[in-house]
């Protein structure tokens, strides 16, 4: 029945006040001044009453609703023409058979049910106020609270007007519904968004625990008419030639054909606070046959965001595919994964939460599908992809939280900045959500800290790589002293040259004293800088397998400029792990810095004029130790 279409009509545009007062910049969480034009309100004395969906002013008295608000702001007198307006505004244009039903309005007026279609506040017409204050004093009751209020002198006034009024003095001007700029102020825009805007409030201004209320509509959208947008479609990409903002955002062409992507660059966006029209160069992405979303090119506007027509999903259709689908929180973030080459569906907002786990719920639970959920990073979409977790583990259906813009906002600014990053992540997406951190050992055993010269000689050291910082021929020297102390065989790793030096140092004994037990087993693993660490672990593999066990590896750094020395440490780290051997490298004072980071225990070593190693170190427990190993010379 056109009567019932039409009171649901009313039912849903009524609820629509929120959304009306934030296009125009107006917070409903807080006071704001009147918008009766004919009041000079200085003292922001009009509120949002979220129970008669309203506008009331304690100061002048006047109560608006959105119809009639709507009147005030376009100057139209009688209620057909508000309805209409606001009709436009937020649904599109007005169906034919609800255009005839205002016009017979008066015919009807006698009809017992028409009561039942009228609205809740009286119509009303804008006239030329004529009367003066007259200063009486009275008091009103709003919300539980008293206040006394005075009349004002308005250059205009409200008046209640009854149906055959308003039916007279209509404004019955068609609608072309394809008209250039057919789109129409539907919700916040992205940067207006509140949770007020996504979420179910209850009346101390709080979020319910659950989120039904969609920037599309309230419970009466499913029996609203459903309107064809693909004409006005079929024209928007014609002009997608126009801008250049999809390759700007890194959309492909083959994607913005895929979804039917278009560009209006006269779309009517709303109007300000004085009736102007705003218009938009704005990109339109078509959601089903019968809504759209809209998004402002310029990027310099705060207000970029619209939708048209009734609840749908960006790319719903995926849903019914197998394998992995993302859910995004806007369609731009949809429209870059799918230009990397993943099903991706939009969310269209945080509040439709409730409306993709019911069309989930409807799902084939045969094929084998996951989701990853993956909205903006701001309180709203936190809270949105809890609800959404919830939601698909009760349905009992795979699915994990993600961020995949880290560490920009969201998914289509990391594509436009660093595409790279964000197909690495994307293609080690697996790795990375089974990547686990190296958990700290319930017991592990104390490394070995040289503290005094009988430990340095004997160099009983633990599976890691120490550094000791000299000058080149303190290295030498030492290495010497070391092979002289006959406790422990060193495998030198460096040049042959230097080897011969370091021979020449040793001391021998007696050729009649010699015994093959005691003779020096330390060697040479010759090496250069290209192929250090290569040479080291055929050393180390070598002398293993042949069942010796008492060697301690030396490789000598101090020829390496300090990048190299670092890395080389570093290499040298991690092949003491992989062979469960201590290595030390000998590095430049100037390289301490650089070495001691990748190192358990640095040593600082000089010679004085005695020729005796002066080392300065730190025990287990960060303590300074100075010890001295004297020459035997």
């Amino acid at each position: 029945m056109v009567e019932q279409e039409f009171e649901q009509l009313r039912l849903f545009l009524k609820q629509k006040m929120p959304a009306y007062l934030q296009q125009r910049g107006i917070k409903t969480d807080s006071n704001f001044s009147c918008l009766n034009p004919s009041h000079r309100d200085l003292n922001r004395s009009m509120v949002y009453d979220p129970n008669s969906c309203c506008v009331y002013c304690y100061s002048c008295g006047t109560k608006l609703n959105i119809f009639e608000l709507v009147g005030v702001d376009y100057r139209l007198p009688d209620f057909n023409s508000q309805f209409k307006k606001a009709h436009e505004l937020f649904l599109g244009p007005l169906p034919v058979s609800i255009q005839n039903y205002l016009s017979n309005r008066s015919q009807i007026s006698s009809d017992p049910h028409a009561s039942s279609v009228r609205d809740d506040d009286p119509l009303f017409e804008i006239e030329k106020d004529r009367s003066t204050s007259s200063g009486e004093v009275r008091s009103v009751n709003f919300n539980g609270g008293s206040f006394e209020i005075r009349p004002i002198t308005p250059s205009y006034r409200i008046n209640a007007v009854n149906d055959t009024q308003a039916s007279a003095i209509s404004s019955q001007s068609p609608h072309n519904p394809f008209q250039r700029g057919g789109g129409l102020t539907f919700g916040p825009s992205n940067n207006q968004r509140s949770s007020e805007s996504f979420q179910n409030f209850n009346s101390h201004g709080s979020p319910s625990e659950s989120m039904t209320i969609s920037p599309f509509g309230s419970r009466h959208e499913e029996m609203l008419p459903e309107y064809d947008f693909t004409e006005y479609f079929q024209k928007c990409r014609t002009s997608l030639s126009k801008t250049n903002y999809l390759k700007e955002r890194g959309i492909s062409d083959e994607v913005a054909r895929k979804f039917g992507l278009g560009y209006d660059d006269h779309f009517i966006a709303g109007s300000d606070q004085f009736g102007s029209q705003n218009f938009w160069q704005a990109l339109v992405i078509p959601l089903s046959s019968g809504a759209y979303a809209v998004r402002n090119t310029n990027t310099n506007d705060n207000d970029r965001y619209r939708k048209n027509g009734r609840l749908a999903f960006f790319n719903a259709q995926c849903l019914e595919k197998e394998g992995n689908i993302f859910i995004t929180e806007g369609e731009m973030d949809a429209l870059s994964l799918e230009t990397l080459g993943y099903n991706a569906v939009s969310l269209g907002g945080a509040g439709n939460v409730n409306h993709l786990i019911e069309k989930i719920s409807c799902l084939d639970n045969n094929k084998n599908r996951s989701f990853y959920i993956c909205l903006d990073n701001d309180q709203t979409g936190i809270d949105a992809a809890k609800a959404l977790a919830s939601g698909l583990y009760h349905l009992h259906i795979p699915y994990k939280r993600i961020d995949l813009a880290f560490p920009y906002k969201d998914i289509n600014d990391a594509l436009v900045n660093d595409k790279n990053s964000l197909k690495d992540r994307l293609e080690h997406l697996e790795d990375l959500l089974t990547y686990s951190l190296t958990p700290l050992p319930r017991k592990a055993e104390k490394h070995q800290f040289i503290t005094n010269a009988d430990e340095l000689c004997a160099l009983k050291l633990s599976p890691v790589l120490y550094s000791f910082c000299l000058r080149s021929h303190t290295g030498r020297n030492l290495i010497a002293a070391l092979i002289d102390a006959r406790q422990i065989d060193i495998a030198y790793a460096g040049s042959v040259n230097q080897w011969q030096y370091i021979s020449s140092l040793v001391k021998r004994p007696p050729v009649d004293q010699i015994q093959e037990s005691t003779w020096i087993r330390s060697g040479l693993i010759k090496t250069d800088p290209d192929h250090i660490i290569e040479d080291i672990k055929q050393g180390i593999t070598a002398y293993k397998v042949q069942g010796e066990n008492n060697y301690v590896t030396i490789a000598d750094l101090t020829s390496m400029p300090m990048d190299r020395c670092l890395l080389t440490a570093s290499r040298l780290s991690t092949l003491c792990a992989n062979l469960n051997v201590p290595i030390i490298a000998l590095c430049n004072q100037e390289a301490i810095r650089y070495v001691e980071s990748q190192s358990l225990q640095n040593i600082l070593i000089t010679q004085n004029a005695h020729g005796d190693f002066c080392c300065e170190t730190t025990d287990r427990d960060g303590k300074s130790i100075d010890f001295t190993l004297f020459c035997t010379y």
